[in-house]
């Protein structure tokens, strides 16, 4: 399971050290934290919740993981980064570079054709200033280059202008306003909504199937919590006594239910090998509030408590490279699966923005036909008064 990386390494680092472990196999929690608290066993491996109860008879060498409620939900053509604005299309990129060097080219030669001098420092950095600010529609003084320049350079200048302020606000405003929507709002946060949600279809629970989750979803005990699992489970229990999505892993839970449009899944977080690999389709809107911490737990006594806590130290330190923990083999796997299925047509295709494309285009052009007319009229300008 892509989830339980941790103890596949811990495995793998017991084998490392020729260590032999034992296995035992238990129907709940509740028996196989009995059996540690006992001495029978040393170590479980399964995630566990530090609590007051834990904490007071069992010891926590290395944290695991950190545990919360999560919604899942294809973000849409309105959730995007700066990354997808810029990078993802070619005719972005192409324009943006072509805009910034046809501007920088363009302000230069404007110092050129007036002096009539080599271009020193100062002057390209005022240009480079000048420049930047304009784009970001941010006050700033024009270069000192400009300050006495022919009236047919004013006059080129000022068109350059009135046309780049306009433009410079509204690239500002559209990636603003893209960055600005980074998580799908998440308006559910009573029962009646939740009960609502669920009757018009926009919420799914997703559960994989013998998981822990699933078996307390099917529990019938008559104890309720603020959680929002049991929010979850009171509402569903009225529409059905099986989960609405009932899937063998997380991933599946992400192709099936979370990349539908106009639809969200709740489901309990998924780790690196799920929506961080799908970051530009799928949003996670976190409960920060059901923050959980978890762990390996061993017996208090536990003679090689100190060595094994040494080993997680070991391993989680690995795992702050992403070239060991964060690129597993069995992340890669499941994720290639995951992308196989989705390339045959359950992903939308990236759709160009369209908008920042044509506003690039329309830079770029205009920065292009300023230097064509600066090197018009620098060649007139030594043509009329050539040097001796």
């Amino acid at each position: 399971m892509c989830e339980n990386i941790e103890f596949r390494l811990i495995f793998e680092g017991l084998q490392a050290r020729n260590a032999t472990p034992r296995l035992s196999i238990y129907a709940t929690g509740a028996l196989l934290l009995r059996d540690l608290y006992r001495g029978s066993i040393d170590v479980i491996l399964p995630s566990t919740v530090l609590n007051k109860l834990t904490l007071a008879n069992y010891r926590f060498p290395g944290i695991v993981e950190y545990r919360h409620d999560t919604f899942y939900a294809s973000k849409g053509k309105h959730f995007t980064s700066l990354t997808k604005v810029v990078l993802q299309s070619e005719k972005i990129a192409l324009f943006a570079l072509l805009s910034l060097a046809a501007s920088w080219i363009t302000l230069g030669l404007s110092h050129c054709l007036h002096a009539r001098v080599t271009l020193n420092m100062a002057a390209i950095l005022d240009s480079g200033g000048f420049l930047i600010a304009s784009l970001l529609s941010t006050s700033a003084p024009i270069p000192r280059a400009q300050a006495n320049a022919s009236r047919s350079h004013s006059l080129v200048l000022t068109a350059w202008m009135i046309a780049i302020f306009p433009l410079s606000f509204y690239f500002r405003g559209e990636v603003t306003s893209r960055l600005s929507i980074r998580i799908a709002p998440n308006p559910i946060d009573s029962l009646e909504e939740l009960d609502a949600a669920l009757d018009k279809g926009q919420l799914t629970p997703c559960f994989v199937n013998g998981s822990a989750f699933y078996v307390y979803f099917q529990r019938d005990d008559g104890r309720s919590d603020a959680s929002l699992y049991a929010k979850i489970r009171a509402a569903s229990k009225k529409h059905s006594n099986e989960p609405a999505c009932l899937v063998s892993s997380p991933s599946e839970c992400i192709r099936s239910c979370a990349l539908k449009d106009n639809h969200a899944c709740f489901m309990h977080s998924v780790k690196d090998c799920g929506p961080h690999q799908l970051g530009p389709d799928v949003v996670m809107s976190r409960e920060p509030l059901q923050l959980a911490l978890i762990s390996t737990a061993v017996r208090k006594d536990f003679a090689m408590s100190e060595a094994y806590g040494n080993l997680l130290s070991t391993i989680f330190e690995g795992a702050l490279n992403p070239r060991g923990f964060n690129n597993n083999w069995s992340c890669h796997r499941d994720i290639s699966a995951l992308h196989i299925i989705l390339d045959q047509g359950e992903m939308k295709e990236f759709v160009e923005l369209v908008q920042l494309s044509v506003f690039f285009t329309c830079f770029a052009g205009l920065q292009v036909l300023s230097i064509a007319v600066f090197f018009c009229e620098l060649a007139y300008s030594w043509w009329q008064n050539p040097r001796v």
